[in-house]
């Protein structure tokens, strides 16, 4: 088990030395704040934009595990042991990538909650659509 998590996570340290130049390019630089994906006007804007960050990064990793734990099983020849060990990485990606969605949600929630002081409610305001 030490063992994979030493592959696991070299893996994700070179994946992140191959994407994060892409992520950096990607990021474009605007001297009034005005109309740029990072605001941080506000803590809870700031907070907002930290958290999406993170769960695009997270949720890239897992799909990332996703598809090594693919190639893996494709390349496993028939050997129990790696077919087991990318059964196991596709479970462990899987399972993250479930947590990261909802750690998202609940930290939306948490954030709209503590910003606005109320609970979010369905909005039964309009009329019925199909008439």
């Amino acid at each position: 088990m030490v063992k994979f998590l030493k592959s696991f996570f070299k893996f994700y340290i070179f994946l992140g030395t191959i994407l994060g130049p892409f992520v950096v390019l990607a990021l474009t630089v605007d001297d009034s704040l005005e109309g740029s994906t990072i605001s941080i006007d506000t803590p809870k804007n700031l907070f907002t934009s930290l958290v999406n960050w993170f769960a695009v990064i997270a949720g890239v990793m897992a799909v990332a595990g996703v598809i090594y734990a693919g190639i893996m099983f494709a390349t496993a020849a028939g050997d129990a042991e790696k077919t087991k060990t990318a059964k196991s990485m596709l479970l462990w990606s899987v399972i993250g990538g479930v947590v990261i969605i909802l750690a998202y949600g609940i930290l939306m929630f948490a954030t709209n909650f503590i910003s606005t002081g109320n609970l979010p409610a369905p909005d039964f305001s309009q009329t019925n659509p199909a008439e």
